[in-house]
């Protein structure tokens, strides 16, 4: 059976993970500011992939539990992490995790935001959300030469 579309890049998650480029810390540090997220302040990271966002907003300080669901994506951010209790990686669909009680300030989904089902994707990010989170979708576009 064919690995589905949305996590092909699992197949190839070292790979992904040398090239694929980093964010704008700007970028990270406007998020954090925007959403209210005090030092030590935990956010919810969908598709998390091997964790190029992921290291940016740990490195500020802020706890991430990083929602991904290839299990090679989620490998590479298991061993990137391993020993840093502020990073958790659950390997789920978001479709199917559940909050529990936990709502969060920021929900941010780096590349990953248009491979959550249409359907459901915004409803599930109410539920995590608390009253007045900021749900922020962000890409990177590399300029070719």
């Amino acid at each position: 059976m064919a690995t589905p579309r949305r996590l092909v890049f699992g197949d190839v998650a070292d790979l992904y993970d040398r090239h694929r480029p980093t964010y704008p810390p700007e970028l990270v540090d406007d998020l954090i500011a925007d959403a209210d997220i005090p030092a030590g302040g935990r956010v919810l990271e969908v598709g998390a992939g091997t964790g190029k966002a992921t290291e940016l907003f740990a490195a500020r300080g802020v706890a991430v539990l990083a929602i991904e669901p290839s299990a090679g994506m989620a490998g590479i951010a298991r061993r990137k992490f391993a020993g840093d209790p502020n990073v958790a990686v659950v390997e789920c669909d978001f479709e199917l995790w559940d909050p529990a009680a936990e709502r969060f300030g920021l929900l941010y989904s780096a590349q990953a935001w248009h491979w959550i089902d249409p359907e459901t994707r915004y409803a599930q990010a109410h539920r995590a959300l608390r009253p007045g989170g900021l749900l922020a979708a962000f890409w990177n576009r590399p300029a070719w030469g």
